[in-house]
Parts: C-alpha cells; sequence; structure tokens
C-alpha cells in the first residue's frame, strides 16, 4: 500500500488536472447553451445518479472496507455490479418516458435514455478502480481520472459548438467511462475475478445495502432543489441554482476531493488496526477549514465579477445565490469528512439515518418556501440544512467515536481567527472595481495567512512545515543566501 502523503500527492496532482479540464470546459459550455439547458441535464442527473447508486449499492466501499479481500469476495461483487447495473439500466431507459412526461420535456426522456447507457459501461472498471483506491495507488488512478476527463472535456466542447445542445453533456459523460473502462483494463489485478459467484452475494449485500441506501437518501436530499423547482418553478431556475452549487463545488474541490478518495481507506484501515481516528479527524477537519475558509469567503463577496469571468453575463443571477451557497459550504467543512470515516468505521447505520433527517428537512424547507424569490429558497435551504447537519454529524461522531467537541470548537476558533485576518485585504477592496491593485491582494493574504498560521500553530502549518523539512527547502534557501 502506498503512502498517505505519496498517495494525496498524486490525489492533488490528478484532481487540479481534472479541475482544470472542468473548469475550461464549463466556462465555454456555458456561453453555448442556455440556462433551460443545464437545468434540464440537473434534472436529468437526479434520475441518473440514483439509478447509478442503487447500481453500486456500496459494492465499492465493500472493496474498500473489507478486511480480508479473496478473489471469492469479489467474483460475487462483481456478480452483484453485473446484475445491477443490467436491471437499472433497463429500468432507466423505461422510465425516461413518464419522467419526461411528468415534466413536459421531450428532451429529458432522450437524455435519460442516453445517461441509461453510461450505467452498462461502468461496472467493467469498478473493481480494479476500487481495490487501486483501497491500495492508495493514487498515481494510477490519476492517470485514469486526467485522461477520461480530457477525451469527455473534448467531446462535450466539439458537440456543443456544433449545435448539440443538451445533448453535449450526457454524451461527454459516456465519453468519459468509455475511456476509463478502456485505460483500466491496462492497471488490471492479475486475480481480478474471471467469472460470476452467487453463493457469497449475501454477506456483500448486507453490508453494502446500508451504505448503498444512505447514498440514495443523501442524493435525494441534496438534489432536493432541483426535481422540486424543475416541476413547481422552472428548468431557468433549476440551472441557476445549480450553477451556484457547481461553482462552490468547483472551488471546493481544490482541496476537498484529493482527500476525500483517500478518507474511508485510510479510516478503515485504522479502525482494522485498532489505531486511534479522532486526533486525525480533528486533525483533517483543521486542515480542511484552514484552506477552505478563506477561499470560500473570496469567493462570496467576488461573486459578481467571478461569475461574469466564468460564464458571462447570462448567468449574473447566480452571483446572489452564490453568496449563501459559501456559508453554508463553511458550516459544512467542520463535519465534511463525518459520512466517509462514519462508514469506514463501521457505523453506516449512523449516517444513514443522519441522512434521513437531513433529506426530510430540506424537502420541508423547499415546499414551505417554494412561492418565494429563489435567493430567499437557497439562503432558507442552505443554511438551515448545514446547521441542522453540523449538530446532528457532532452529536453522532460523539456518541459513536468520543470526539471531544470542545477540543475541536477551540481549533476551528483559532483557524477562524487566521482566516479572518488573512482575508481582510480583500474585503477592504471595492469589488466592483478591477485595477492592478486586485492582482497583488491575493499574495498580500496568502502572507498574512502564512505568516499567523505560523504563529498560532495551526496544523496546516505544521503539516507544511514537515513538507519543506523533507525536502530541504528550508536547508537549500539559507546555503543559497549565505554566499
Amino acid at each position: 500500500m502506498a503512502s498517505f502523503r505519496s498517495a494525496l500527492k498524486f490525489s492533488y496532482l490528478g484532481g487540479y488536472a481534472v479541475i482544470v479540464f472542468q473548469l475550461l470546459t464549463s466556462m465555454v459550455v456555458a456561453r453555448l447553451l442556455e440556462p433551460s439547458d443545464f437545468g434540464l441535464y440537473s434534472v436529468a442527473m437526479v434520475f441518473a445518479v440514483i439509478a447509478e447508486l442503487i447500481r453500486n449499492f456500496g459494492v465499492s466501499n465493500y472493496i474498500i472496507k473489507e478486511k480480508e479481500l479473496t478473489t471469492q469476495k469479489l467474483e460475487c461483487a462483481l456478480f452483484l455490479l453485473i446484475v445491477t447495473s443490467s436491471f437499472v439500466a433497463g429500468l432507466q431507459f423505461f422510465m425516461a418516458v413518464p419522467i419526461g412526461n411528468f415534466y413536459n420535456e421531450e428532451r429529458l426522456t432522450a437524455v435519460l435514455q442516453l445517461l441509461s447507457l453510461n450505467l452498462v459501461l461502468i461496472p467493467f472498471g469498478a473493481i480494479t478502480k476500487s481495490r487501486l483506491r483501497r491500495e492508495l495507488r493514487m498515481k494510477e488512478l490519476s492517470i485514469i481520472d486526467v485522461t477520461s476527463n480530457l477525451v469527455g472535456s473534448l467531446v462535450t466542447l466539439s458537440l456543443a459548438y456544433f449545435g448539440w445542445g443538451v445533448f453535449s453533456l450526457p454524451l461527454g459523460l459516456i465519453a468519459v467511462s468509455l475511456t476509463s473502462v478502456l485505460i483500466t483494463f491496462f492497471f488490471r489485478y492479475d486475480d481480478n475475478p474471471k467469472r460470476l459467484r452467487v453463493r457469497g452475494s449475501k454477506d456483500i449485500f448486507s453490508f453494502s445495502s446500508i451504505v448503498g441506501l444512505t447514498g440514495i437518501v443523501n442524493h435525494i436530499g441534496n438534489s432536493s432543489q432541483d426535481w422540486l423547482l424543475g416541476k413547481l418553478v422552472g428548468m431557468e431556475s433549476v440551472g441557476l441554482y445549480s450553477r451556484g452549487s457547481s461553482t462552490v463545488a468547483l472551488f471546493d474541490r481544490l482541496v476537498s476531493n484529493p482527500v476525500n478518495l483517500l478518507i474511508a481507506p485510510v479510516f478503515a484501515t485504522k479502525a482494522n488496526s485498532g489505531e486511534a481516528i479522532v486526533p486525525t479527524y480533528i486533525k483533517l477537519t483543521c486542515i480542511q477549514a484552514s484552506i477552505a475558509w478563506p477561499c470560500l469567503i473570496t469567493l462570496a463577496y467576488f461573486s459578481e465579477p467571478i461569475i461574469n469571468l466564468l460564464y458571462g453575463a447570462q448567468w449574473l443571477l447566480v452571483s446572489d445565490l452564490l453568496v449563501w451557497i459559501c456559508l453554508a459550504k463553511i458550516l459544512m467543512t467542520i463535519t465534511q469528512y463525518a459520512n466517509e470515516i462514519l462508514v469506514g468505521v463501521g457505523k453506516a447505520s449512523e449516517v444513514f439515518y443522519a441522512n434521513l433527517l437531513m433529506m426530510i428537512v430540506k424537502i420541508a424547507i423547499l415546499i414551505a418556501c417554494i412561492d418565494l424569490d429563489l435567493v430567499y429558497i437557497v439562503m432558507a435551504v442552505s443554511l438551515s440544512v448545514q446547521t441542522i447537519r453540523l449538530f446532528t454529524y457532532l452529536f453522532i461522531l460523539n456518541r459513536s467515536l468520543k470526539l471531544d467537541v470542545t477540543l475541536l470548537a477551540k481549533k476551528l476558533a483559532r483557524v477562524a481567527f487566521v482566516c479572518g485576518l488573512s482575508v481582510s485585504p480583500l474585503l477592504l477592496y471595492d469589488r466592483n472595481e478591477v485595477t492592478l491593485t486586485l492582482a497583488f491582494l491575493p499574495f498580500i493574504s496568502l502572507l498574512i495567512w502564512f505568516f499567523f498560521s505560523k504563529v498560532m500553530k495551526l496544523d496546516v502549518y505544521l503539516e507544511i512545515d514537515k513538507v519543506i523539512e523533507r525536502m530541504y527547502l528550508r536547508e537549500n534557501f539559507r546555503k543559497y543566501f549565505s554566499r
């Protein structure tokens, strides 16, 4: 198994490359398609992702978590993946017609039927990718993800340019999956299953069912604004809300996604070996907050010029939504890794009930606010759901893992102090004025952040210091200036 730091390095490198492709694609496609096109695709993805979660049904998590992974268990896992994939792909293909009729959108039917083809492709690389992740082999996973996303971006851009409209999005996604399957073949394990096994599938299903149900409930709750607003308000509102959420997600993925990929296997390993989990959780949360909070505050403050730069003037209404989505994301950062850690240590049932509660609350608030302006809907839903999530998960983590909430609060208060100081030069600047001064402010903020992180001895600075020491940067720096 690769070391955590080595895996994290490749995970970040691969993650950043994928984000660059997706950001550039998004900037171009946003100018070629209408907000209603993105709204329609967002609604389609609600049902497509539910189908994908049913297809996988926690099998990937089982492969990552299982202490002794035998060929027989892998054969059972492959059997479950192929059976569920075939069933769900057929179900989505035929259900696309009534779903399209429900929303009065013929294009929605066609998009869902295209996305059903994606479900047939994914299982053929799922076993290998789960095993690579289990062993923290992020170098190989990064090669797969970067290459497949590059191909998908090129397909999406080409089709959008030649007037394929909303259909350029699902076809680009199919290109990503097909390329991923082909490249995964080169990293196949010699003992990967070559046949299917039914006997023993029940044991995998008993674990996977609760994880799969948790994923489905979580997705239904997270995407409730898409399928509810799409029917009750209109596809354009869905497109605007989705664009705001995806913008925050894009910036968040710069720091979160590479770590998220490693959380489940790392904590599963720690749980299996009996190591302490809580100190690592507190440390990761504080490091995540130290990096994410200044970025989210800056994104919220400069929301209008950023949206205009990324997507053009037709999306400026998103800037008002972005402020509240960023504030909600700041709250979510405190429990960012709760799902993965609890599943990794075998507490999947607690995660299921927490997600069920948040799904019910979010849908209830959405229905209660449906007659308000979109910005008030976003404000009410985002802040209330994330506040409930925060207290729910802190309670579960305290009860299940004996998390010291007071210690976490003290550490996060120091993080908040440093973040407030670091972004202060940016907040004093007139965001409606784009001058040369603005180019220097991020560097000033970074210096303030680094200096006070050192003074306050934040976990993020201690980790950076270890990296500097390991690379001999400090010693080489001193030698250079002592000449």
